[in-house]
């Protein structure tokens, strides 16, 4: 049986239908000087996931989690390879694809409790030539 893989415009269209302020795999960190630093989690302990996460196999986040837990997509990719953790659907898009999605997910100014906010639908058509 084949498995149909998405296109970037779908796997992105999917994210951005997916996500808006209060599921976004994130947690905010308050640090010593009194900032708040946003870090995004492949998943969190309430079981939201990111961008990728949301993305990887059972088995693969597993694998994600036991080998890389804190590293970027890149490292991920170079470590246990993206493509073998991925769902099917996922699979056959490059490093750079979802380094790209990942950053959509993980900037909070560009997300509102509806959604992608204005300025997100704009850095969406920069960075992936989607019009939404």
């Amino acid at each position: 049986m084949a498995t149909n893989r998405l296109t970037q415009e779908e796997i992105v269209r999917e994210t951005v239908g997916f996500y808006n302020t209060e599921n976004r795999a994130t947690v905010e960190q308050v640090q010593s000087g009194g900032y708040t630093s946003t870090k995004c989690e492949y998943i969190t302990p309430d079981n939201k996931m990111c961008a990728v996460g949301r993305c990887l196999t059972k088995k693969g986040l597993a694998r994600v989690m036991k080998t890389c837990p804190d590293d970027s997509v890149g490292d991920v990719d170079s470590m246990v390879g993206l493509n073998n953790v991925l769902k099917k659907k996922y699979t056959g898009h490059g490093e750079m694809f979802w380094l790209r999605l990942q950053r959509l997910h993980d900037d909070k100014n560009l997300w509102d409790e509806k959604g992608l906010n204005d300025k997100g639908v704009t850095q969406v058509k920069e960075v992936f030539g989607i019009i939404l």
